[in-house]
């Protein structure tokens, strides 16, 4: 999967000697440039290409070109093709990061698969946490609760972007349908976890996703499986649910659906009485 959006630094970016000595327009091609690179992995070296890219003439893009080219350079084992080398480096970071979220994700789902049954089906596992008083007694866990409920949601530093986290959490989910309505239940899901108190939500949603992910693909095949849509998985918080439940098959006989032909001879017979009294009528009115 290609990551959607890289991180941007302004501060570096402006502090850049080459950057200060662009002028608007310049800077406009070279931003334009870094997101094809970004992208395709490079750009070409040649000045046609690089001029349709960017929307300018040619001999005007030479020019420009002359302070854009600084920033890039020539591609390993592809002379006609240019990187920035900043850019790779971020890459990079996002792939590893990766790596290890879908690391951690397996190593769960391995743990959770090899826990025992109990007769009914569901894993053994101790709670994730002791239930909030309902008596309206005070505790520390309750106040620090309500307090960050309060607080409006910030993507945790160093979390490579919210919007790019819940579009990493909707590739790794096995199901990939009604891609805008999961994008909203997912963001939806982790600010609803940041503000229950849970660190790291997009970590957290991304770990399960994965989980489930390799749970429903070792069922894959068996009859009356069903893995529902993102956004209902999602909205519903069921990355929550008893792992367990996640790869239960069910064995439940379908009921037969009523034949199509009885509604087809109900439908006839109803439209030859209703002919047969049109006749009728237009008989009627002739005499």
């Amino acid at each position: 999967m290609k990551p959607p959006a890289f991180q941007f630094y302004a501060a570096d970016f402006l502090s850049d000697e080459n950057v200060a000595l662009m002028t608007n327009r310049e800077i406009g091609c070279y931003i334009k440039l870094l997101c094809y690179c970004w992208r395709e992995g490079s750009i070409p070296s040649d000045i046609k290409s690089i001029s349709r890219l960017c929307g300018e003439h040619d001999p005007e893009m030479a020019q420009l070109w002359l302070a854009i080219s600084k920033c890039f350079g020539s591609a390993i084992g592809q002379p006609e093709r240019l990187v920035n080398h900043r850019l790779d480096c971020e890459r990079q970071k996002q792939e590893q990061h990766r790596a290890e979220r879908s690391a951690s994700g397996l190593k769960g789902a391995k743990s959770r698969w090899e826990q025992p049954l109990t007769s009914n089906g569901s894993a053994i596992a101790k709670p994730m946490a002791k239930p909030i008083a309902n008596d309206g007694s005070s505790s520390s866990s309750s106040s620090s609760s309500s307090s960050s409920s309060n607080t409006p949601y910030k993507s945790p530093k160093g979390d490579g972007g919210a919007h790019q986290r819940d579009a990493e959490i909707y590739e790794v989910y096995p199901r990939h349908v009604g891609k805008r309505s999961a994008l909203k239940a997912i963001t939806a899901a982790r600010k609803r976890l940041h503000g229950e108190g849970k660190e790291h939500p997009g970590e957290y949603l991304l770990a399960k996703a994965t989980e489930y992910a390799a749970i429903r693909k070792a069922v894959e095949g068996q009859p009356y499986t069903h893995t529902p849509h993102p956004a209902t998985w999602f909205n519903q918080g069921r990355y929550d649910d008893d792992p367990a439940q996640w790869r239960v098959v069910y064995n439940e006989q379908r009921l037969p659906m009523p034949k199509p032909e009885s509604f087809q001879s109900r439908s006839l017979s109803d439209m030859h009485e209703r002919l047969k009294k049109i006749s009728e009528e237009e008989e009627s009115h002739a005499q």
